[in-house]
Formats: C-alpha cells, structure tokens, sequence
C-alpha cells in the first residue's frame, strides 16, 4: 500500500471511531473538557517519550563521525548554544520547538521552505532555483507526526462536527474534495499535509459512523456483514495484484468508506484486532529511533531486526504507559457518562 494512501486510510478509520466514541461515552455538561483531556493522554505521553529518546540518539549522533542519521535541529541548537550563527533565527528555532514539543503545527511545518532569505509559503514544493531551500519538516525530531498534526485540527472540531446535521457533513466534505482536486491540479502534493484539503477524509469517517448507526444497517444479516467486510479487506489487501484499481487511490478510498460500517461490525468484539491496534500507534512513533541507532551505529537498515526491536519496544510502552492510561481514560469517560445518565 503506498504510504500516502495508507495515511489517509487512516483517517476514515480514526474519524469513524471519533464519531463513535463522541457519541457513545462523551456525554453531559463536560464531555468536550473531558474528551479533549483524553485525547491528550492518549497521544502526548508516548510522543513525549518518543520524541525525547530522538533528542537524545540525535544528540548522541552529532558525536559519532560520519553518521549518517543527523538533526539540523539538534545542530541548530547545539551552534546557538555556542554562540554561532544557525541556519535558523532564534526566534525561528523557538517556533520550531513547538512542534516538536507539542505535536501542534508538526503539519503546518511542511508547508513552508527556509531560504536564506527566510521563510516562505511553498505548500511542500522545492522552490524552483533555491537549491539552498529546505522543508520545515527537516527541523522536525519525528517528521512522521505531520499526521498526528492534521488529526489534531479535527479533534478541535470533532465534538462540532460530529453535531452537524448530514447535510453539512456532506457540504463541507464536497467543498474540501474540490479544493484537494485543485490544488492537485495546481502543484501536485501540495494538498498532502493541508488540513483544509484532507477534511473530506474526515467527513467521509463521519459519514460511514452514521451510516453504521442507522436504522437500515442495524437490519442487515450477519452473513452479508461478513460477506461485505471480508470482500473489502481483500481488495484493500490484494489491490497490488488488481490491475486498474491497484493504479488509482480513489477506489481504494470508496472502498473502504463504503465498507467500513461492515468492517467494523464484523471485528468489533475481536480481542487481538483490538490489541494489535493500539500497538500500532507505539509502533508508529518509536520505528524511527530504531532505524536511527541501526544506522549510526551498526551501519545497517536490514527490516527484520529493525521490526522485531521496534515490536519489542512499543510493546514495553504499550504495556508500562499506554495500557494504564487507556484504563484511566475509560474511567473518566465512563464517570461522565453516568452523570450524564443520572
């Protein structure tokens, strides 16, 4: 699966399941406090674990000769600690900590190139002539958290959004589509990391949760959930091997927007499914630092080990950290929505 439709997969799935917990646990005069708090705890304290273990192989590396896994950020702050002018201004550097700290603005950081002339819009295309030009992202500790970065612009609106009634779902998801297709027309890969252009995604989970609640579906037979959601995962899975439809991301997004309701239904009470999915948000953040410390250090980015020591350790995380906060999630939702129910 190419890595871009991957992501955006992704957020069908999360928004679906955003709209499912929006409307099933958060509840009562708190809820929007109580699901942002959650939010947090679900997403920063393995960040902040991850992005400070990069800090220090990053540091650790600008010691080792010829390294190859460097940070210009750690470089950065390590000449304007010493005193030496850095690509970057002070102020620029302060910004650029924020989203390395925060996650907020981890997307917003590919849309600008810095120059010598400094910082300019370039919505993630190289400047033409500028080979001096790099990509904000460059200053980044985990430069896959861009995704974390858009999501975070929907967690904002989700307990709006998921209120809206179906037709301005369907608006807002139509407005964004068209603005996706022209800026793809304009300069391609300019829409990738533009929240404004990836809201469809979003709306369209919205859309298959509701689907998912109605009242045809609550009618449809075991047997066809099944057929359906075993079919779906089967294009999605063996799409490489589909002449046609493997060649254009837009099917593969119909697909699993339409199957999704049916996917879910068929897997829902499935333990390990559950389980191999909240490893997999430790695996997202930590697989970096794996790669980092292979290649300094041993010279190699052979996968398997790369896989194994990465599965090992996001499921020390997933255990010691993410484990006993999602019980302390739970819990909070769960008080507010017995005293939404009281």
């Amino acid at each position: 699966m190419p890595s871009f439709v991957a992501v955006r997969l992704f957020f069908l799935i999360s928004e679906f399941y955003m709209a499912l917990v929006l409307s099933a646990k958060y509840r009562g005069p708190n809820h929007v406090s109580v699901f942002y708090i959650n939010r947090f705890l679900r997403l920063f304290p393995a960040y902040i674990i991850a992005a400070l273990v990069m800090a220090i192989l990053y540091v650790m590396a600008a010691d080792v000769p010829g390294a190859p896994e460097q940070s210009l950020l750690v470089t950065e702050i390590r000449q304007h600690a010493a005193g030496q002018p850095g690509q970057l201004g002070l102020l620029s550097l302060i910004g650029m900590l924020i989203p390395n700290l925060f996650i907020f603005g981890s997307d917003l950081v590919y849309l600008f190139h810095h120059t010598a002339a400094g910082w300019s819009v370039t919505f993630g295309i190289d400047p033409v002539g500028q080979p001096e030009a790099v990509r904000g992202s460059i200053f980044l500790l985990l430069p896959a958290a861009w995704s974390i970065g858009i999501e975070l612009w929907f967690y904002l609106l989700a307990p709006l959004l998921t209120r809206l009634k179906t037709s301005w779902i369907v608006a807002l998801g139509v407005g964004s589509l068209a603005l996706h297709l022209g800026m793809d027309a304009w300069k391609p890969w300019a829409n990738y990391c533009f929240f404004p252009a990836a809201l469809w995604f979003f709306m369209g989970g919205i859309l298959a949760h509701r689907a998912w609640q109605s009242g045809w579906f609550k009618r449809v037979d075991h047997r066809t959930v099944w057929t359906v959601a075993v079919t779906a995962l089967g294009l999605l899975f063996l799409r490489e091997f589909i002449p046609g439809y493997r060649n254009y991301p837009a099917p593969i997004y119909l697909t699993l927007a339409v199957a999704l309701p049916f996917i879910f239904e068929a897997f829902r009470k499935v333990a390990w499914d559950r389980w191999i999915g909240n490893l997999s948000y430790p695996v997202y953040l930590l697989h970096a630092a794996v790669i980092v410390v292979a290649h300094n250090y041993f010279g190699s980015l052979n996968f398997l080990p790369i896989i194994v020591v990465t599965l090992a350790l996001s499921l020390l995380v997933n255990l010691g950290v993410e484990e006993p906060l999602e019980r302390f999630r739970q819990r909070r939702a769960m008080r507010g929505l017995q005293g939404a129910q009281a």
